[in-house]
This record gives structure tokens, C-alpha cells and sequence, in this order.
């Protein structure tokens, strides 16, 4: 599960994504908790959604984990309730599962994240590995200004059901998101149309 680059703290930022029917969807953070170096995203939606998006729904509610400058994790809705609780005396033990991490940044060729138990296998499974990083340009998507050009990575994620493979670029996010899974028909191709900096 990953959204947007959540790596600027201080943001409202809104993913707009057309969906190859033609509707339009979007993404965004609704609520962001500090506590010391950890910090909580709330998000509305989710790329990882789209597979299963009916025109009209209500997109859920998401949770990302911040440790650091550098980690994300997916998470849940008490693993926030416990960042907003400010508890003294709960030093946050426990409060992400290594095996949910879905970020590591700066990204790097070949750079290798997730699943502590996975990580090592040999043919590039279950776990997020940057495949590729090329120069490019993102001034054809409103509210970037033009002539920026930056690193786009290519992330994957693949399973024996299915893969994701993500565009990302440092300082805006995931400018696409491609899933398809092998067993039922399930398949996705969105990219970044518009981007709202944060306030």
C-alpha cells in the first residue's frame, strides 16, 4: 500500500488519478499526528483500492507510519489512535510491524525494503525492489511547475498472484501505479493528472 510521498511533513497533498474508464478519483491525507520522530498519516483512499474501485464508493481510510525521515509502514487505525493519545508513558513499543514497510527512503538502483523475512530471496519476491531510474519530465501534471525534471524511480512488488510496480519521484510521490493480479481478472494503470502541495 503506498499513496503519495508523504516524506514532506507539512502538507495537504491530493493525488488525482483518471482510471481507464475515464473516472476520476483522488487520494489525500486528512490528518497527520506527531510524537517525537514517529508521525501518523491518515489517508482518504488508497491506490491499492483501485482493483476493486466501484464507481461512487466511499474511499476508505488508511494509515502510514513515518519513523524517522526515512521509514514507512503500513498501519492501522490504533496505531494512530496511539500517536494522538500523547500517553506519557507509552514510549511506542511495537507500534509497526517491520513486515509492513512500504518506503525507504532515498531511493537507490537495486535498493531492496520490506519484509525483514524476505528481503533476501534471490528472485526478487515478495519484498520492494527499485528496478530502475531514469530522468523525466513531470511538468505534464497540473500544479507542477514547468521545466522540472527529476529522477523517476520504478518500484516493484511481486507475488506468485500478483504484482505492483510504482513511478516514483522524490518530493512529489507515485506519479504511476500499475497492479494486476494473475488468478481472477484484476488489473490497474492509474498516473498522477494533478498535485496539490501542502499548506
Amino acid at each position: 500500500m503506498l499513496f503519495l510521498d508523504i516524506h514532506d511533513t507539512d502538507f495537504d497533498q491530493q493525488f488525482s488519478a483518471i482510471l481507464s474508464r475515464g473516472e476520476e478519483t483522488s487520494l489525500q491525507v486528512i490528518e497527520v499526528v506527531r510524537r517525537a520522530h514517529v508521525t501518523g498519516y491518515l489517508l482518504r483512499g488508497a491506490l491499492d483500492d483501485l482493483a476493486d474501485y466501484e464507481a461512487g464508493a466511499a474511499p476508505a481510510e488508511h494509515v502510514i507510519i513515518q519513523v524517522g525521515a526515512d521509514k514507512f509502514y503500513a498501519s492501522n487505525q490504533d496505531a494512530l489512535a496511539r500517536l494522538r493519545a500523547n500517553v506519557a508513558d507509552d514510549v511506542l513499543a511495537d507500534l509497526i510491524q517491520p513486515e509492513l514497510q512500504v518506503l525507504e527512503l532515498p531511493l537507490r538502483p537495486d535498493q531492496v525494503f520490506g519484509d525483514p523475512q524476505q528481503i533476501t530471496r534471490t528472485d526478487r519476491m515478495y519484498a520492494w525492489w527499485v528496478t530502475d531510474v531514469k530522468a523525466t519530465d513531470v511538468t505534464g501534471i497540473k500544479g507542477i511547475p514547468s521545466g522540472l525534471s527529476a529522477d523517476q524511480y520504478t518500484l516493484s512488488l511481486r507475488t506468485l498472484g500478483d504484482s505492483t510496480t510504482l513511478e516514483f519521484v522524490p518530493g512529489l510521490g507515485i506519479v504511476q501505479y500499475r497492479y494486476e493480479h494473475y488468478g481472477t481478472p484484476a488489473a490497474v494503470s492509474v498516473r498522477l493528472v494533478e498535485y496539490h502541495a501542502g499548506s
